[in-house]
């Protein structure tokens, strides 16, 4: 995907079921792929937003839809278990999206952990066919952002490339701070020969938004690349040293581990800045019918301060002042 190629606007569109042909695939590691799908149809979705995808093949789902006519339980049997098909789909935020020759190109950017993800590694080779679902859920909200700080915390990576290809669209200015354990565990391509600043200060040091003219701080718990430590940590010494962020106009998104986006949350209340975060559930449906995707946010109708909500259908993304963490 290029600089000046066009991205569809995100608009509330019903999510149907797509055939994306795989058009390009880049291993950034043995555990880290990018793979691009050509999907005829597929628009209106924004950053923040996901698809889910089966990760197995059509012969994999007959046991699991067999209980559905006879009204019995589920049951997988020994075999299902011994190979670990994955029998539920997999949900990936939209990594990027920008119009290509038959149809809107999707990116999708995962780590290959468990038989889904290794499913999908395997077939997902260039000219194949995957299906999926979506538009789905809630995605950012970006109207009037003057500056915009995106905190990503290993493979919360995934939204953040389509989130600034947007706000540049829209004249913001975005810097990204991205941290992992290690630098093996980053899922960004540094730019060969970039020099990366050991106190976690953003520089043109990672080709994809470079592009977009976005610089990038990163951070690394062991300090194989980038300032040693935590992401939440390099935030807050970054809104330190930038206070000229810290008036309206000005929005932190973030995405990661849980325990990562609640100190970026409570960094952001510091300085007083609105935060938005992407929340990560394992989910069994996508469309808000299995329940089982849910997060506690405040609320002042409920006697207990708080009211369950669902991932896929209320989120991904919340107010971050809003999750009871």
């Amino acid at each position: 995907m290029t600089r000046g190629e066009k991205t569809t606007p995100s608009s509330e569109r019903a999510p149907r079921q797509y055939r994306g042909r795989v058009v390009n695939r880049r291993e950034f590691s043995a555990q880290f792929l990018w793979i691009e799908l050509e999907a005829a149809g597929f628009a209106g979705a924004g950053p923040g937003q996901f698809v889910v995808v089966h990760c197995a093949d059509e012969s994999d789902y007959v046991a699991g839809r067999a209980w559905e006519d006879s009204g019995d339980w589920p049951r997988a049997k020994s075999a299902e278990l011994r190979n670990r098909v994955a029998l539920v789909h997999r949900p990936f935020s939209i990594a990027d999206m920008v119009d290509g020759a038959n149809g809107s190109r999707l990116a999708l950017q995962f780590r290959v952990l468990g038989p889904g993800t290794s499913w999908l590694a395997e077939k997902a080779q260039v000219g194949a066919q995957l299906r999926l679902v979506g538009p789905l859920g809630k995605g950012f909200r970006m109207e009037g952002v003057r500056q915009a700080v995106l905190a990503a915390g290993g493979m919360g990576m995934a939204p953040m490339l389509f989130l600034a290809r947007q706000l540049r669209r829209m004249g913001t200015e975005v810097v990204l701070l991205a941290g992992a354990k290690t630098r093996e565990l980053l899922p960004l391509e540094i730019t060969a020969g970039a020099v990366i600043d050991e106190e976690g200060e953003p520089s043109f040091c990672c080709e994809s938004f470079t592009e977009l003219e976005v610089k990038v701080g990163i951070a690394t718990d062991d300090g194989s690349a980038g300032r040693l430590g935590l992401l939440s940590d390099s935030l807050a010494d970054y809104l330190s040293r930038h206070r000229e962020l810290c008036q309206t106009g000005s929005v932190v998104y973030t995405c990661g581990p849980e325990a990562m986006m609640s100190k970026v949350v409570q960094t952001t209340q510091v300085h007083q800045l609105p935060c938005q975060v992407c929340m990560e559930r394992y989910m069994a449906c996508g469309v808000g019918a299995c329940q089982s995707c849910v997060c506690r946010q405040k609320s002042e109708r409920s006697e207990d301060g708080w009211e369950y909500k669902l991932v896929c259908n209320d989120g991904p993304v919340f107010d971050g002042q809003s999750i009871l963490w």
